[in-house]
């Protein structure tokens, strides 16, 4: 039966979230909108008169540098301004003393205060359910922290350099961290076995098996990917003999496929029986759960998995893919997962677009840092494709947001642009060279900063979505009787969805 913790933490976020909704009610249209309709749907008009004066006035950098909460709204440089297109001059040099919209810095101090903190430096920014008693909390503190180790290998460099053979520059960032929070989860939990949930080709796996000696369990859907983890298990084993390392504490990763679903527990626990000669008490048949970015309804499978398995130990999770979340009152759909969601007055709440759910995949501060810099040339091509959905709306209407190639506009005009992006299309639908260069395009090509304002705006509404969404999980969580954490673990800019949660049952 699911109940509500009053402690500070749960009901901190039951504010939060509802205070999400309600400004999801007034600005959530930006998230909704697609930034190709942008001309055609004039999304630009709908903005509130004062952003749209000072977002004319202001440079990209200097957008890029407020959202990023590097100024405070008030601006002293050199800007240019947009000008008539009757003087066929763009833009003027003036000088001006601009201050920020008061409405403006109100939503961002807003979005500051009701977000998980995205800052993995912050050791204090965290969420954590307390509803234990404190003789409780007192055990809790007690129990050892020691991560589980294979000794003989933890601290081995070449090992290290080993298990990252094959791995892209973001995993091998991603991987040591996570590591090295499922081992300590694993320490804490009593339990010494871990089932990595769309392990693709096992890289977080033989860091957990062969540097900290816990037993894996990898469940891939594609067989191709299970194969491929599975030679470079072999590869890395027969090196570390090559080499005389003592493998006899060290159990390599099994792989299995299989379609993971709240009704497949038992047939995990049998799987890891059968592979790592377990014996039936508790603590040898007890695992954890893990998934580094499981895709859309995969995450919240995770988390009732846990929730409905008594031998599911822990769980570290980290979530991807929203826009492919299902949604409903269905007990199979990945939002809402919480009572307290699912209780709220229709009134009270938004449904939650895919456009929406599609932008809080996105890492506002790569996109601001590109503005900071200047080097912006490769986010114009949002205004071309804006420009060219009005041209292809025109022609007929069964065009709008047809698939166009994806290009950069870099070193393009929008006549040469066009005809790359439709090449696919009929002749008689694409963009003729006078449909680029009549007035009407013109004018828009001449506002593409706009175009890019809105975009920023967007990515700054977007941790909103990502909010709302994890805040759901943790109250599910913790509504059952759970104590989970969230917690951002790795650098947003480089791994953009990097809000951890976890959850250890006592």
């Amino acid at each position: 039966m699911p109940r509500t913790c009053d402690c500070s933490d749960c009901s901190k976020i039951r504010r939060n979230i509802a205070d999400i909704f309600s400004a999801l009610k007034i600005y959530g249209w930006m998230l909704d909108s697609y930034i190709v309709d942008f001309y055609l749907e004039d999304h630009w008009s709908k903005l509130p008169s004062s952003w749209k004066t000072l977002l004319d006035q202001i440079q990209p950098d200097e957008l890029g540098k407020w959202i990023l909460r590097q100024t405070n709204g008030r601006y002293n440089e050199q800007f240019f301004i947009r000008k008539a297109r009757v003087s066929q001059i763009p833009y003027q040099l003036i000088f001006s003393r601009q201050v920020y919209p008061l409405s403006l810095i109100a939503l961002r101090s807003f979005i500051e205060k009701v977000e998980i903190c995205r800052d993995h430096e912050r050791k204090d920014a965290s969420f954590k359910c307390v509803s234990r008693t404190e003789v409780e909390i007192r055990a809790e503190r007690d129990r050892t922290d020691d991560v589980p180790k294979n000794n003989k290998l933890l601290n081995d460099e070449k090992l290290d350099k080993l298990i990252m053979k094959h791995v892209k520059e973001k995993k091998r960032y991603e991987i040591p961290v996570m590591s090295e929070v499922v081992a300590n989860c694993a320490s804490k939990a009593k339990c010494k076995c871990v089932v990595d949930i769309g392990s693709g080709i096992g890289h977080l796996a033989r860091a957990l098996a062969y540097k900290y000696g816990l037993c894996l369990l990898c469940v891939e859907q594609d067989p191709d990917l299970i194969e491929r983890a599975r030679k470079w298990d072999d590869q890395l084993e027969l090196t570390l003999r090559k080499r005389g390392n003592d493998l006899s504490e060290t159990r390599s990763p099994h792989h299995a496929s299989m379609w993971v679903s709240v009704e497949k527990s038992c047939e995990l626990a049998r799987t890891l029986r059968a592979n790592f000669d377990l014996e039936g008490s508790r603590d040898e048949l007890g695992y954890g759960l893990v998934g580094l970015h499981p895709c859309g309804d995969l995450g919240p499978t995770l988390l009732k998995l846990y929730a409905t398995e008594p031998r599911n130990r822990f769980i570290c999770v980290v979530g991807c893919c929203y826009m492919k979340l299902s949604q409903g009152e269905s007990s199979e759909a990945g939002y809402p997962m919480s009572e307290f969601v699912k209780r709220l007055p229709e009134s009270e709440t938004t449904k939650m677009s895919y456009n929406a759910l599609e932008v809080s995949c996105h890492a506002s501060e790569n996109h601001c840092d590109k503005l900071v810099r200047n080097d912006y040339d490769d986010l114009i091509v949002h205004a071309y494709r804006a420009a060219l959905e009005y041209l292809l709306a025109g022609k007929s209407p069964q065009l709008r947001r047809c698939q166009v190639k994806s290009l950069k506009s870099h070193g393009l005009t929008f006549q040469q642009y066009c005809q790359a992006a439709t090449a696919d299309l009929r002749e008689s639908h694409r963009p003729s060279e006078d449909d680029c260069r009549r007035g009407d395009v013109l004018d828009m090509l001449l506002d593409w900063k706009r175009v890019l304002a809105f975009g920023s705006l967007r990515l700054l509404l977007a941790p909103l979505v990502e909010s709302l969404l994890l805040y759901d999980r943790f109250l599910y969580l913790s509504e059952l009787g759970f104590e989970p954490e969230l917690k951002a673990r790795f650098d947003p800019r480089l791994s953009p969805r990097n809000i951890l949660l976890t959850s250890i049952k006592s």
